[in-house]
C-alpha cells in the first residue's frame, strides 16, 4: 500500500483553498442580498412593507396581473365615481372595497352617494368617505339609486324608499325618481384606473419574498439560488476541512517543538 506524497497532499490542499476563496468571492454577493432580503421580509409587518404597493409598470408587468377598466362611470361634478378589479373609485383613486357590483352614484348637494345591492354609502365633494351602511342598516335591498327633492332614494322593483343625508330616517314613496345616470369612462381615466389597480396586488413584501427565493425570474431566478445553496454547502464543508486540516498542522508543529532538544 502506498503512502499518498505530502507534496501531492498539500498541493491538492492549495488548490481547495483557492477554489474556496473564489467560490466565496463569487457567491458574496448574493449571500449579503440573502442576508439583508431576509431581516426585510422577517420584518415586513413592523415596516409595513407589507401594504405598500411597488409603483412600477416594469415590476408589476413581470407578473403578469390583469384588470378590466371599467367602462361605465358616474359623474359627480368634475369627478367620476366607478368600480373596478372589487373596489370603489373616485377619478383614479381607490376608496375601499366593496362586497358586490356598483349600481349608481350620484351628487346630492355638497354629497354624493353610490350604492350596490346590499350596501350604500355616503362621500363628500373631496372624494371622502362619510359613511357606509351595510345591508341590515337599508330598509331593503338596492336595484337602482337617485334622488327626490334633495332627498336621496334607493329602489327594488316596485319599492321606493328616500332618506336624508343622516341616513336613519328611511320613509317609502311613490314619487318619481330622478335616476343616476352612467356614461362612458374616459379612455384615458380607465387607464389610470386600470394600472393603479395593478400595483395593488404586488407588495413590498411580496416583491422581496419573490426576489429572496429567486421565483421573480421564473425557473431561472429558481435555478439560481439553488446554485447558491450548493456553493454554501460547498464553502462550508471545504471550510470545514481546510480548518480541520489547518489543526492537523498545528498538533504536529507542537509535537516536533516538544521532541527538539531544549
Amino acid at each position: 500500500m502506498t503512502r499518498r506524497s505530502p507534496r501531492k497532499w498539500n498541493e491538492r490542499l492549495h488548490s481547495l483553498y483557492r477554489w474556496h476563496r473564489w467560490l466565496g468571492v463569487s457567491a458574496s454577493l448574493f449571500l449579503i442580498w440573502l442576508a439583508v432580503s431576509g431581516i426585510l421580509i422577517n420584518h415586513a409587518s413592523d415596516l409595513q412593507l407589507d401594504a405598500r404597493p411597488v409603483q412600477s409598470r416594469a415590476v408589476v408587468a413581470q407578473y403578469g396581473i390583469h384588470v378590466d377598466p371599467p367602462t361605465i362611470s358616474y359623474a359627480i361634478g368634475e369627478h367620476r365615481v366607478s368600480e373596478a378589479d372589487g373596489r370603489l373609485w373616485w377619478d383614479a383613486s381607490s376608496l375601499q372595497e366593496i362586497p358586490s357590483p356598483l349600481l349608481g352614484a350620484a351628487s346630492l348637494g355638497r354629497f354624493w352617494f353610490a350604492a350596490g345591492r346590499d350596501w350604500l354609502l355616503l362621500g363628500n365633494s373631496e372624494g371622502e368617505i362619510i359613511e357606509t351602511l351595510p345591508q341590515s342598516a337599508l330598509p331593503h335591498p338596492v336595484s337602482s339609486i337617485g334622488s327626490i327633492a334633495e332627498r336621496l332614494c334607493i329602489r327594488q322593483d316596485e319599492r321606493q324608499s328616500c332618506a336624508s343625508l343622516a341616513l336613519d330616517d328611511w320613509q317609502p314613496t311613490d314619487a318619481p325618481l330622478q335616476p343616476a345616470l352612467a356614461g362612458n369612462t374616459p379612455p384615458a381615466l380607465a387607464a389610470a384606473i386600470a394600472e393603479q389597480a395593478h400595483y395593488r396586488y404586488v407588495t413590498w413584501e411580496r416583491l422581496l419574498r419573490d426576489l429572496h427565493s429567486g421565483r421573480f425570474f421564473g425557473s431561472v431566478g429558481v435555478l439560481l439560488i439553488d446554485a447558491v445553496a450548493v456553493i454554501m454547502i460547498v464553502l462550508a464543508l471545504s471550510g470545514l476541512l481546510l480548518w480541520l486540516r489547518y489543526l492537523a498542522r498545528m498538533r504536529m508543529r507542537r509535537r516536533l517543538s516538544r521532541k527538539r532538544p531544549g
